[in-house]
């Protein structure tokens, strides 16, 4: 737990001078920069993607596929 709390306070002052954009984990709740692809804490991959991205990339790919395939 000490080493946890230790690893998040590195990250967090490693990061902070940076501008980049912040979210939570779905996981295990920390600040984590968008777009990385481990959580530095728990290690969940992709911690700040969220659900209504995934649906709503897969309805967007669903729909090209439905114009193509009506195109041919």
């Amino acid at each position: 737990m000490l080493l946890k709390q230790l690893l998040r306070n590195v990250y967090i002052m490693m990061t902070s001078n940076k501008k980049k954009p912040e979210e939570d984990c779905r996981n295990c709740s920390y600040k984590v920069i968008k777009g990385i692809r481990r959580c530095p804490y728990c290690g969940i991959m992709n911690p700040a993607l969220k659900l209504k991205e995934v649906f709503f990339t897969i309805i967007v790919v669903l729909g090209v596929m439905s114009v193509v395939a009506y195109l041919k």
